[in-house]
């Protein structure tokens, strides 16, 4: 094996960072989405639950 170019080898080391760090933000995002996500459907689950209990208790009827 020959030695190789110090130059060549940091790029390489920068380029192993940067695909790392690409990773690491697509991962990112997507637990920022999905948390989005479970936010909005929380937030529209709590306003159907508000509604409901706004509406006129009834007792429940019975078959004869």
């Amino acid at each position: 094996m020959s030695p190789q170019n110090p130059v060549v080898e940091l790029v390489k080391l920068f380029k192993q960072r940067l695909d790392y760090l690409d990773s690491r933000t697509s991962v990112l995002e997507n637990q920022i989405r999905s948390n989005s996500a479970e936010t909005e459907f929380s937030q529209r689950f709590q306003e159907l639950i508000s509604l409901l209990e706004t509406l006129p208790q009834t007792p429940p009827t019975q078959n004869p």
